[in-house]
């Protein structure tokens, strides 16, 4: 299963900085994988999809969350859609966002950072299930705290709706919001191309 798969490489990853942070006093793996516009130019263009896999060693709750959003929401997905277009839903998540990023905040200020993190696939995942079923039925915890009931589509675009406020405010500024928003857009879409063609 690629559910399977992205967790398992996600954890080896991350245990893999760990391991290097502590052996080498700096994060390597996060040099080589992380998005870093002037690495990208230079050639290292397989970043566009391997920033998904590096996490914050310092916030273990950055991996912790994606991966347990992953773990519940990715295997029945991928129950649904099959293999093939769930990998792609992934990895276009991850495109997705990192456009978008790019666009909306490297664009203007040209202060090269670094992003990382599987959110924007998280959020493409997210997308795919409200525009696939948009009237399914869930129960989330906000926070893993409150619990709420009801459609998924009302959850996901609520959940844009937060980023994209965050984002305009300035809130949290060291979560890339439009990452979340980029990856959130291009699951959707995918879903809504697939359930029309299953229609």
């Amino acid at each position: 299963m690629i559910t399977t798969l992205i967790i398992t490489s996600a954890i080896t990853t991350y245990l893999l900085q760990v391991l290097s942070m502590y052996v080498f006093k700096t994060d390597l793996i996060a040099i080589l994988l992380a998005f870093q516009l002037e690495s990208f130019k230079s050639g290292s263009w397989w970043q566009i999809l391997t920033y998904g896999w590096i996490h914050s060693v310092e916030m273990p709750i950055h991996i912790l969350f994606n991966l347990l959003t992953i773990h519940y929401m990715g295997r029945e997905l991928e129950w649904e859609l099959g293999s093939k277009r769930y990998a792609v839903l992934y990895l276009a998540g991850l495109v997705g966002a990192v456009v978008l990023w790019f666009v909306t905040e490297k664009g203007v200020t040209q202060n090269i950072e670094v992003l990382a993190g599987a959110s924007g696939a998280v959020f493409a995942i997210f997308g795919a299930w409200a525009s696939f079923d948009p009237r399914r039925y869930v129960k989330v915890l906000v926070m893993f705290v409150i619990p709420l009931r009801g459609e998924i589509r009302w959850f996901f675009w609520g959940s844009l709706a937060v980023e994209v406020l965050c984002w305009k405010m300035g809130w949290l500024s060291f979560i890339a919001h439009t990452a979340h928003i980029g990856g959130g857009i291009a699951g959707w879409l995918l879903g809504r191309c697939w359930r029309s063609k299953s229609a």
